[in-house]
C-alpha cells in the first residue's frame, strides 16, 4: 500500500519520471515500424570490388544488352619487375530474400587475357541506380541505429555496403575477400 499511496500523493513527480520514458518508447516505435513494413527487394543486386596491381585493373562494364563485360585497363608505361601479382576483381551478387552473397573472381591468365566469367554469364542487369521497388545500393552506409542508440550513444558506423529504401536499411554480408571499394553494377532483371 505504500507504493500506491506514494503515487497518489505525488502524481506530478511520477508523471514527470514516467512520461519521458513512455515518449522515448513511442518515438522508437514510430521510427522502426514504418521501416520494417517496407518489403524486401524484389531483385538481386550486383556489385564488385577491384584489387590493386602494378599491371593495371580489371573493370566490369555492362553492355547495352545488360550483360557483364570485364575490361583490363593496363597501367601506362608498365614494365614487368619480378613477381607482380595479377589484378583481381571480385563480383558479388546479393539476394536479400535468402540473405546470401555469391561471388566470382575475374583475373588474368598466363597469357594476359581475362579469365572467363562462367558463373554470372547468363545474368542480365539493369544499370538504373534505383531499383523498380525503390531500393538504392550504397557502397558505404555510415549510419544505421535505432532512436535509442541515436540518443544514448555516439555513432554507429558500418563500413560495408547496404541497400536503403525510405528508412529501411539492409546491411549486406561482408564479403570473404574484400579488395577495394565496392562499386555498383546493377539490379538483376533476368537469369
Amino acid at each position: 500500500m505504500a507504493v500506491s499511496s506514494f503515487i497518489k500523493e505525488n502524481r506530478v513527480l511520477v508523471a514527470g519520471l514516467v512520461l519521458p520514458f513512455l515518449l522515448i518508447g513511442l518515438l522508437a516505435l514510430a521510427k522502426t515500424i514504418p521501416a520494417s513494413l517496407i518489403p524486401l527487394p524484389e531483385h538481386k543486386v550486383m556489385f564488385y570490388s577491384q584489387g590493386w596491381s602494378a599491371k593495371g585493373q580489371i573493370a566490369i562494364k555492362i553492355d547495352t544488352e545488360g550483360k557483364l563485360n570485364p575490361v583490363f585497363n593496363e597501367t601506362a608505361n608498365y614494365k614487368p619487375v619480378g613477381n607482380v601479382q595479377n589484378p583481381t576483381t571480385v563480383l558479388y551478387l546479393y539476394d536479400a530474400k535468402t540473405n546470401t552473397l555469391e561471388d566470382a573472381s575475374v583475373t588474368l591468365d598466363k597469357d594476359g587475357k581475362i579469365t572467363a566469367l562462367e558463373k554470372f554469364k547468363d545474368i542480365t542487369l539493369s544499370t538504373q541506380k534505383v531499383s523498380s521497388d525503390g531500393y538504392v545500393f550504397e557502397p558505404y552506409h555510415y549510419r544505421n541505429g535505432s532512436l535509442i542508440t541515436d540518443i544514448f550513444s555516439y555513432r554507429n558506423y558500418n563500413s560495408g555496403p547496404a541497400l536503403t529504401n525510405k528508412g529501411r536499411v539492409i546491411k549486406l554480408p561482408q564479403p570473404r575477400t574484400y579488395y577495394g571499394s565496392p562499386e555498383f553494377l546493377g539490379w538483376e532483371i533476368s537469369k
